[in-house]
């Protein structure tokens, strides 16, 4: 098998499904090349059926990694839609949340502070 490397660039959105479908067009293609080229009319036990073999195995695992950029693309593309369609949480003011805990804390001071009415009590 041949040594891969692993590309990193970019495209603008608008030609991102152009590309996309010229990588599943490129794996497709190979595909069919590969099959129509395997031959069925030769000795199945020969050393020319194991070079076919081994060339179709090579070419399947080629379309294998193909495929499976699209289909990194793809799902790259949905979660960024996804990340498009939901807006972002808003972010609390904490001067306002900081205000909100003094008056909290003030409120309990003064709760703790309050006399108590005398209880009855009830037992008997």
């Amino acid at each position: 098998m041949s040594q891969r490397v692993t590309l990193t660039y970019s495209v603008e959105l608008e030609q991102l499904e152009e590309e996309t479908q010229r990588l599943y067009d490129k794996a497709t293609t190979l595909l069919s090349t590969a099959c129509a080229q395997s031959s069925s009319d030769c000795e199945m036990l020969s050393t020319i059926t194991l070079s076919q073999v081994q060339h179709l195995r090579h070419n399947l695992a080629s379309v294998d990694v193909m495929l499976s950029d699209v289909s990194q693309i793809i799902q790259s593309y949905i979660q960024y839609r996804f990340q498009q369609d939901v807006p972002a949480a808003a972010v609390p003011d904490i001067s306002a949340v900081e205000s909100a805990l003094s008056k909290l804390n003030d409120l309990k001071e003064a709760k703790a502070n309050e006399p108590h009415p005398a209880q009855e009590d009830l037992a008997p």
